[in-house]
């Protein structure tokens, strides 16, 4: 009995050695300071000491560990991984480029760049069919200097941040300061808001181009204090699918569309939705082109408005009803469409069509009741003409 005794209780202490063991061989967090200009995966390009000391243990930066680049131009080429990633500025331009479709980034935390006011550029770019994953936030500051902070995306990339996307500006001269998603096939997804604050200093401007896809779950703030210091602006036929709301503080901010472009906003919300105003009162508007209503909140209205709202291009009504108002009216501008719309997505309130265009069907009805009306066959009218229907 007492040797059984033994037996289990050295089988015990072998189970708590295991543990043990198992607990701590993982490997330990690192810190990695860019040392020069080369790729992720090279030994030589990092420190574990500071940017200055060439000291290494003979690694490079993978999951788990801290990257301080600064003043280096930094490439991805192979698959990598982190914890954190650094970008400050300093005595020469930092960059940290994710490149190809061999390569691939993914970050489990946050990344944050500082350009920490010094007349260098700072940049994160991804090109040529690479992948890059942030598990956390994507922040941008500039408080001064004369070059280009810059995130930028071209070329079948694929972007996904969990979190928010921010840039401020609080100072700098000469350069803008930019969001830029350019050519076609390229995507990026944001689980949370996207944060644009610029209390002075350069433009932030927010460029979409091409067929980019962007997906925002949140919000799209403007933090502005002045005019002309916030711009987001789409060019060719890119696609916005919004899940939250556009946001102007101050009244500052401005959402426009180039001449010859055919960009197209989806609102995909689960819970409410509030379409802003064309203008402020500030000098900059909102200008709206092909807008698709497709809020699957379980409650009327899905989708209201601030005040008086254009839609250039088509309005297209698939799910969600949208409650007007005489004061906030939305309004078809000449020349653009709308769907007919459904009994489960049509305007609850006034709305209004501009122009000559002939044989317009207003997507109208009232609570639960959609009663659609047409309006056909109307002469002596131009493109000025005013039609208001609402159904009661």
């Amino acid at each position: 009995m007492k040797k059984n005794r033994l037996i289990s209780i050295s089988k015990i202490v072998g189970i708590m050695v295991v543990s043990f063991i198992l607990t701590f061989s993982g490997k330990a967090q690192t810190t990695y300071y860019s040392t020069d200009s080369d790729d992720w995966d090279e030994n030589s390009t990092w420190s574990t000491v500071s940017h200055s000391s060439n000291a290494n243990a003979g690694t490079y930066p993978v999951a788990g560990d801290i990257v301080y680049i600064e003043g280096d131009k930094i490439d991805v080429v192979n698959a990598s991984a982190c914890a954190e990633v650094f970008l400050n500025g300093g005595s020469g331009d930092t960059e940290l480029k994710v490149k190809n479709s061999s390569g691939i980034l993914t970050v489990s935390g946050n990344v944050t760049a500082d350009n920490n006011g010094v007349n260098k550029k700072l940049k994160f770019k991804a090109e040529n069919s690479s992948t890059v994953i942030v598990g956390g936030n994507v922040s941008f500051v500039r408080s001064g200097g004369n070059k280009e902070m810059k995130f930028e995306m071209k070329s079948a990339v694929n972007i996904s941040i969990a979190g928010n996307l921010s840039m401020t500006s609080t100072g700098g001269t000469s350069k803008d300061n930019k969001i830029e998603l350019k050519d076609n096939n390229s995507s990026l997804s944001i689980g949370g808001d996207v944060n644009l604050t610029s209390t002075g200093g350069k433009l932030i401007e927010f460029k979409i181009k091409s067929a980019t896809i962007l997906t925002v779950m949140g919000d799209i703030n403007f933090n502005a204090t002045a005019d002309e210091l916030i711009q987001v602006c789409f060019e060719n036929s890119p696609v916005l699918n919004m899940g939250g709301n556009f946001n102007r503080q101050n009244g500052y901010g401005e959402l426009s569309y180039s001449s010859n472009s055919s960009p197209n906003l989806n609102l995909i919300g689960t819970a409410p939705q509030v379409i802003k105003q064309d203008a402020f009162g500030t000098g900059e508007t909102f200008e709206y082109y092909n807008v698709t209503i497709n809020n699957t909140f379980g409650t009327a209205p899905q989708v209201t408005l601030d005040g008086l709202v254009t839609v250039n291009g088509a309005l297209v009504l698939t799910s969600g009803i949208v409650r007007t108002t005489a004061t906030n009216l939305l309004v078809i501008a000449d020349g653009a469409t709308s769907s007919q719309g459904s009994a489960s997505s049509f305007v609850d309130g006034p709305m209004k069509k501009i122009g000559n265009d002939n044989n317009f069907v207003f997507p109208v009805g009232d609570e639960t009741r959609w009663a659609r009306l047409e309006m056909k066959n109307i002469n002596n009218f131009n493109a000025t003409t005013e039609f208001t229907c609402e159904y009661f």
